[in-house]
């Protein structure tokens, strides 16, 4: 067996082996940390369409791992517990993400533009716009690689 299991099973990060995981996963914050640093320096090496292939790649192991999940009736979620009758989540993933939804819509999504709030987020507005600047990226950036599939197809 390799150490990363066996230290996965006691709760001890399973990259350093010095600090315990964080609750349900197996990385401590530090080496979690510096792996979305590793991640994110990794990711800006890579040209628009190795990124663009990269992601092809994720998506297509994410719907995988979804697909196998959903019909062997585990949590999509967290991939650990049995999956409610159904239903794709388990209940404490169930309960958090109801949790988190309510509270992201406090306000309804149609009045976050009158109190200056991104109807998308609700985080505050970007300038002159209806979204924050985040989701403005966003939008903005998939609006021009679906400008581009359409032209491509």
């Amino acid at each position: 067996m390799a150490w990363s299991k066996i230290f996965k099973e006691y709760g001890i990060c399973a990259k350093c082996g010095k600090r315990m995981a964080e609750p349900n996963k197996a990385l401590c914050f530090e080496c979690s940390e510096m792996e979305m640093v590793y991640q994110k320096r990794y990711l800006s090496k890579m040209t628009d369409e190795e990124k663009e292939i990269f992601e092809d790649k994720s998506r297509a192991m994410a719907k995988t791992r979804y697909h196998r999940l959903k019909n062997s009736g585990i949590c999509v979620s967290c991939g650990r517990r049995k999956a409610l009758n159904g239903n794709v989540f388990c209940l404490d993933c169930k309960v958090r993400k109801k949790k988190k939804r309510m509270e992201n819509h406090s306000i309804e999504r149609y009045e976050r533009p009158e109190y200056g709030l991104c109807f998308i987020c609700g985080r505050p507005v970007y300038e002159n716009h209806r979204t924050c600047k985040d989701c403005y990226e966003k939008r903005k950036s998939q609006a021009a690689l679906n400008f581009k599939k359409s032209r491509v197809g």
